[in-house]
């Protein structure tokens, strides 16, 4: 019975496949249609129209990065985050001196660095660590301050870099090494 059944859907489909013909016999038609467009006016777009985004990027360091080429692949163009990074003896060690360590760039719409994260263990106590790079906040000028006397985009207010509690990592605005929660 069973052999009955499966022979007489093997001559079936064999039949139906046959009976058609060949694909390349078929006639083959174009269609030409002209189309007219409609073109509906379109508002100018204007700065204020535009809303601001926040890119995201991650990058592994490799041998022989630099400040300049790690923050290109990242995508980041900040002539003051660069300058800062290479000035920064901490930054330098904890991000260039090992390859394979992962770096989180968010960038802004225009592709200015306002945030950088590095992730790695230390060596020492064999915990995870993470250092966070943001830009001081820009003091609105004052007829009475002169410009040298206002912090520089990429200062860090508190001067030191050390590993800190959880619950001292979250004040924005400073550049950090904070254990990983």
């Amino acid at each position: 019975m069973m052999a009955a059944a499966m022979l007489t859907s093997g001559a079936t489909a064999f039949a139906v496949a046959t009976l058609g013909p060949d694909a390349s016999d078929l006639p083959v038609h174009q269609v030409l249609e002209a189309v007219t467009p409609q073109v509906t006016e379109l508002a100018p777009l204007s700065a204020a129209d535009l809303l601001p985004f926040t890119l995201y990027r991650t990058e592994s360091v490799r041998s022989g990065d630099s400040v300049d080429s790690l923050l290109a692949r990242l995508g980041v163009a900040d002539s003051a985050a660069a300058a800062f990074m290479r000035r920064d003896a901490t930054v330098r060690q904890q991000i260039l001196a090992r390859a394979g360590r992962t770096v989180n760039a968010e960038t802004d719409d225009s592709n200015r660095l306002t945030k950088l994260t590095v992730r790695y263990v230390d060596d020492n106590s064999g915990n995870f660590k993470r250092l966070v790079i943001t830009p001081t906040p820009r003091q609105p000028a004052n007829a009475d301050s002169p410009p040298a006397s206002r912090p520089p985009p990429w200062s860090r207010p508190s001067g030191s870099v050390a590993a800190t509690s959880p619950a001292r990592c979250s004040p924005p605005w400073t550049r950090r090494a904070c254990p990983t929660a």
